[in-house]
Parts: C-alpha cells; sequence; structure tokens
C-alpha cells in the first residue's frame, strides 16, 4: 500500500462549493493480485502482477500508483501508426475522444487497483461519469480475441455502496464507452472513500482495463 500525502480541500465543501477529484490526491492506493480460484496463478497479494513467463518485461505501472488527467487538448493528434495505450500518463481517450480524470488500471485477469480519499468535511454525495478506456489489448501485441470482465466498487468507510460489473466481448481498440452515471450518497461523518477495479479470473483475452472517473466530485 502506498501512502500520500493530502491536499486539503475539504474548506471548499463547507462553503458550499463542489470538490472536483481531479484537485484532490489519494490518501493511500495499491494494486495486487488475488487468489486465482481456479489455480492456474500462484501470484497472490500487494504490488503483485503475473504478467506470464514471456509478459514480465511489461509488469510495470503508473508512477505512484496514480494516473489524473487536469485537462485534456481535443484536438491533439497521435502519430501515425500509433494508437492510445493505458501507459501514457497524460491522457485518457475513450471512443476516440480526450478525456479529464482519474484512472484506475488492471493489466491481467485476478489483479486489482484501488484509490482512497479523505471525505471533504460536509460532503453528503459523490458523482461522477464512469468510462472505460479505448486500450483493452493493453500489452498484448497479436490479433487476439479480446475481452473485458471487471467490477467497479465504491466503498465508505469499508462499506460497499456502490458496484458496477460488466462483460464485454470482441473488443478493438478504440471501443471505450461510458458504463455508468455515478450517485453516491455519502453518509454523515463519513471519513475514507475508496475507488476499486478487479478484473475477473476469466482467461485468456481479459489482459487489459483502463477505467475513468470523469467530472468527478463531491457535493455538499
Amino acid at each position: 500500500m502506498t501512502f500520500i500525502g493530502w491536499l486539503g480541500l475539504a474548506s471548499l465543501a463547507l462553503a458550499g462549493r463542489p470538490v472536483p477529484l481531479v484537485e484532490m490526491k489519494p490518501v493511500a492506493t495499491e494494486y495486487g493480485m488475488v487468489k486465482d480460484p481456479v489455480g492456474l496463478s500462484t501470484v497472490e497479494g500487494p504490488g503483485q502482477m503475473d504478467m506470464g513467463s514471456w509478459g514480465q518485461h511489461n509488469a510495470f505501472f503508473w508512477p505512484d500508483n496514480i494516473k489524473i488527467v487536469k485537462f485534456a487538448d481535443r484536438a491533439r493528434k497521435l502519430p501515425e501508426g500509433e494508437r492510445y495505450n493505458s501507459r501514457m500518463p497524460d491522457a485518457f481517450a475513450v471512443h476516440g475522444e480526450w478525456m479529464t480524470g482519474v484512472g484506475l488500471w488492471v493489466k491481467t485477469r485476478n489483479m486489482y487497483h484501488w484509490l482512497e480519499y479523505d471525505v471533504p468535511t460536509g460532503a453528503t454525495r459523490f458523482t461522477a461519469k464512469l468510462y472505460v478506456t479505448d486500450d483493452p489489448r493493453g500489452y498484448v501485441f497479436y490479433d487476439r480475441p479480446i475481452h473485458q470482465q471487471f467490477a467497479f466498487t465504491v466503498t465508505v468507510d469499508g462499506r460497499e455502496l456502490t458496484r458496477v460489473e460488466k462483460i464485454r466481448l470482441d473488443l478493438s481498440p478504440g471501443s471505450g464507452e461510458k458504463l455508468a452515471d455515478l450517485d453516491v450518497a455519502v453518509p454523515a461523518g463519513a471519513r475514507r472513500i475508496r475507488f476499486r477495479l478487479e478484473a475477473s479470473s476469466w482467461g485468456d483475452g481479459n489482459n487489459n482495463t483502463e477505467l475513468v472517473l470523469h467530472d468527478g466530485q463531491f457535493l455538499p
């Protein structure tokens, strides 16, 4: 688990103003692997990533486990022959459109990634638009069927308040889409909120899922 300093924006909620998620910094983050229920992998625990014997050179992650994009250049063009990929530190792309937000990333089956924030004082709701980005392929460089199966959850002080589960089949680069409009009631006195992504144990093709919390904000 990585602990990170907080930007101290809670007073904005008390003033009756929304607190944008992109202006906050997580107080803790973690990625790792859950136990494989079918026993094909023995890799388990925080900071672990089972990319297979030939894929270990791709076992990198975002710096500090965080990707926050505050500005999207709508006119940005990639070099000829390049496609959006989750490794880009300064961009999210969904269905060909550049987007701001806060990311969650899993690179193989049974992998998880979460971000945890202090709840701004006086916040009663958290809202956001949840998207999956244009990179379902990840480290896989050759043509093969690409699928995704994952669960996204929001927990407050350890209590699950929102769950989005999804299966997406026969995907190609550029196939990002909106998954949900989030509107989470924040209990009075809440201290911590956690956003978590976990890939299922489903096998071949379930290689890369990157989500974006777009326009996320805490409301008074």
